[in-house]
């Protein structure tokens, strides 16, 4: 019984998901267009946006101890630091996503990319995946060997915390440009990231 309803689930969410991701799309884009105005007035920075700040929060503990390294140096400013450290970011995540190539299908990833239409993942919920992937689809952990989601929990349980990041990373900016590209294999194509054809 819990198979079927799995499979009903899974169907039901390959026919709406690129809908709903469009949607939230637009809707997000609208909401930060209006309160862009606002918070300047506030003295707040454009991005200090309350659906975002507890994850945003949720890394300051790890990105405080590397600026406070590097901005010992008196020639760096702390802004400077968080530059050279997202180019070091963007230039480690662009070298992984090869490694990502022929591992998942379009509609693999369409079941990821359902489970990421709220904003950004914090680093927990990146760690812990494959548990947020069966959480959202009212999967219990020791009953989802029997359901459609098995293979995409399996293949992200044995990704390196790298490649992790780097699939949740490209799947978090293909939301961005949904609608603006012609499909969801040539947005992770874009990144170098090749699909598997679905079976």
């Amino acid at each position: 019984m819990a198979t079927i309803n799995a499979t009903n689930s899974l169907n039901t969410t390959m026919e709406n998901t690129v809908s709903d991701i469009k949607d939230a799309r637009k809707l997000k884009v609208s909401t930060q267009s209006e309160e862009h105005t606002n918070n300047m007035i506030l003295g707040r920075l454009p991005n200090d946006d309350s659906i975002y700040s507890s994850v945003i929060e949720s890394y300051r503990p790890l990105a405080r101890p590397y600026v406070d390294a590097h901005a010992k140096n008196k020639f760096l400013t702390e802004a400077e630091v968080a530059l050279f450290g997202i180019g070091r970011l963007e230039w480690l995540v662009s070298s992984t996503y090869s490694e990502l190539s022929d591992k998942f299908t379009e509609s693999e990833l369409l079941t990821l990319m359902n489970c990421i239409i709220g904003g950004p993942l914090s680093i927990q919920q990146i760690d812990a995946l494959p548990s947020l992937i069966l959480e959202n689809y009212g999967i219990e952990v020791d009953d989802y060997e029997s359901t459609p989601f098995a293979p995409l929990v399996n293949k992200i349980c044995r990704l390196t915390p790298l490649q992790r990041l780097a699939l949740v990373d490209a799947a978090e900016r293909i939301f961005h440009d949904l609608g603006r590209t012609d499909s969801l294999q040539s947005s992770f194509t874009h990144y170098g990231i090749k699909l598997l054809s679905n079976k």
